[in-house]
C-alpha cells in the first residue's frame, strides 16, 4: 500500500510549480527597477519619468528593503533617489545576471506576494 501512496506523491510533487518560478509582481519590479535606473539623475519624479504603476512597484520594493517610507521610498521623488536608497541598503547583495534587483536572491512567490501588498505613495 505504501508505495502506490508514494508514486502518487512523487507524481503530484513534479506537477508542482518549481520554487524558483517567477510572480508578475517580480517581473513588474525588475522591469520598473531598470527602467528607474536608465531615467538616470532626471529632475522629474519618478511617477512621472516611468509612469505611475512602475514606480508603485519600485516604491514597495524599495520600502521592503529600507526602513524609510518617505524620503526616499516614495514615487513623488527622483528615481534615482529611490534607487541609491535600494543600492545603500543592498550593499552585500547587489545585482547580477541571475538577480537584476539587489537582495532578491532567496526571495520566493509567498515574498513577492507580501510586497505586491505593501502600502505606497
Amino acid at each position: 500500500m505504501r508505495l502506490p501512496v508514494l508514486l502518487l506523491f512523487i507524481t503530484l510533487a513534479s506537477c508542482s510549480s518549481p520554487a524558483s518560478e517567477r510572480s508578475s509582481t517580480q517581473e513588474l519590479t525588475e522591469r520598473a527597477y531598470k527602467q528607474a535606473l536608465a531615467v538616470g539623475d532626471s529632475e522629474i519624479d519618478c511617477r512621472t519619468a516611468i509612469g505611475a504603476e512602475a514606480a508603485l512597484a519600485v516604491v514597495r520594493y524599495c520600502r521592503d528593503v529600507g526602513s524609510a517610507s518617505h524620503p526616499p521610498c516614495n514615487s513623488g521623488n527622483r528615481c534615482e533617489l529611490i534607487v541609491e536608497h535600494i543600492q545603500n541598503m543592498c550593499q552585500a547583495f547587489l545585482s547580477d545576471d541571475d538577480h537584476p534587483l539587489p537582495c532578491t536572491a532567496g526571495l520566493g512567490p509567498p515574498d513577492w506576494d507580501r510586497i505586491s501588498k505593501m502600502p505606497a505613495l
